[in-house]
């Protein structure tokens, strides 16, 4: 009898299928209604499920503006049928904002505060969406509802601090603080520059090189910028001098044309100004301008200073005097405080300022004690 033939096991198969995982082998093991873990989820499943782009379904999770709130909403629905997690284990900050800080022309004050908000929340771990908001039209109700209350989200107003719209927030129960700006009921927290104290410093420095006639360009809509001028007024009130309100203008805005415009009016009907205030360094760069227009020269005939020191200030000819804002630290203590209250809502609202630097150019100088030609009156 021939020797038995040694088993073999048989051969393995070429065609080889991937386990299944965990989740999928038996559908016993997860809860009815239970969804599948956040990781299986991909923009490309999320996308095809809402019926949009990968792209347009990234800028959506993501909290990017230029997104309808009908197209976010049904975006975030299929989302959250998908089991999509992503950034919601964490705390998340949604950034309001009336300003495009993606636009080419978007204030350089502005986008260096997001900017500081973004690194502070990315060294904190904390997610942040950025989303385009009219104050005149009120939250978006997608926001509303999309925001949780379990403390992990929370709102941050930039530059924005118009009472209808906190007190919306508040009705709402939801964690908010205003960067650049303060609630003048007490009741939300906010990080700003120390305004104030900056516009005292900026005029004292003015009286300091012995002028009297200053002309000061102004913005009304902003709290922030009115309390520059209030500091203002008490360094003048210290030098015994009373503000001449027909060396003051309110701007329409507070961008280089208008100030162009009205520093153009106000010098040739004022030819004895020797010094303007400005609320800003848009506005003070527009008045250089406006000086170079007349033929008054800058510092000589006109000094000129400006307020929060943007890139364009020391690049102005001649570079301009200012106070320099701290804007990376007030958006890094704005979020700082955002995470104190979500962990917190009972806590007690504080307004922190911090405070800016007189930055010393060429655009300040002593008064002309002989007038400009202009100026002389036969």
């Amino acid at each position: 009898m021939p020797p038995p033939t040694p088993h073999k096991p048989p051969p393995r198969s070429t065609c080889h299928r991937p386990r299944a995982p965990f989740w999928n082998t038996t559908a016993s093991i997860l809860p009815a209604g239970a969804h599948m873990p956040a990781e299986r989820v991909t923009l490309q499943a999320i996308a095809t499920a809402a019926g949009v782009s990968v792209s347009t379904a990234s800028r959506v999770l993501r909290g990017a503006p230029g997104i309808s709130d009908a197209r976010r909403r049904d975006v975030l629905v299929h989302a959250d049928k998908l089991g999509w997690a992503g950034e919601r284990a964490r705390p998340c900050v949604t950034v309001l904002s009336s300003i495009d800080t993606d636009a080419a022309d978007a204030p350089d004050f502005q986008t260096q505060l997001l900017d500081g908000i973004t690194r502070t929340a990315r060294d904190l771990n904390v997610a942040v969406r950025v989303r385009l908001l009219d104050p005149q039209s009120g939250l978006p109700p997608d926001l509303l509802s999309g925001t949780d209350r379990t403390g992990r989200h929370g709102i941050l107003l930039l530059s924005l601090d118009q009472p209808a719209l906190t007190e919306e927030i508040l009705a709402c129960d939801i964690p908010v603080v205003i960067a650049n700006g303060m609630d003048l009921t007490g009741r939300v927290s906010s990080a700003s520059a120390a305004n104030r104290s900056g516009g005292y410093i900026a005029c004292r420095h003015l009286l300091d090189l012995g002028h009297r006639h200053i002309l000061r360009l102004t913005h009304d809509r902003r709290l922030p910028v009115r309390d520059r001028f209030l500091g203002a007024d008490l360094a003048l009130a210290q030098a015994g001098l009373t503000p001449d309100r027909s060396y003051e203008i309110a701007l329409e805005d507070m961008r280089s044309g208008d100030a162009f415009r009205a520093a153009l009016a106000a010098l040739s009907t004022h030819p004895e100004i020797t010094a303007v205030q400005c609320c800003n360094d848009a506005a003070a760069l527009g008045v250089i301008a406006a000086a170079n227009a007349l033929g008054r020269q800058v510092p000589q005939d006109l000094s000129v200073i400006g307020f929060d020191d943007i890139p364009a200030a020391q690049m102005s000819a001649p570079a301009l005097s200012t106070i320099r804002v701290p804007r990376h630290e007030i958006g890094a203590e704005a979020v700082r405080r955002l995470l104190r209250v979500m962990r917190a809502p009972d806590s007690t609202p504080v307004n922190a300022e911090i405070s800016g630097t007189l930055q010393v150019r060429g655009s300040t100088t002593l008064v002309r004690r002989t007038p400009p030609p202009a100026a002389l009156k036969t």
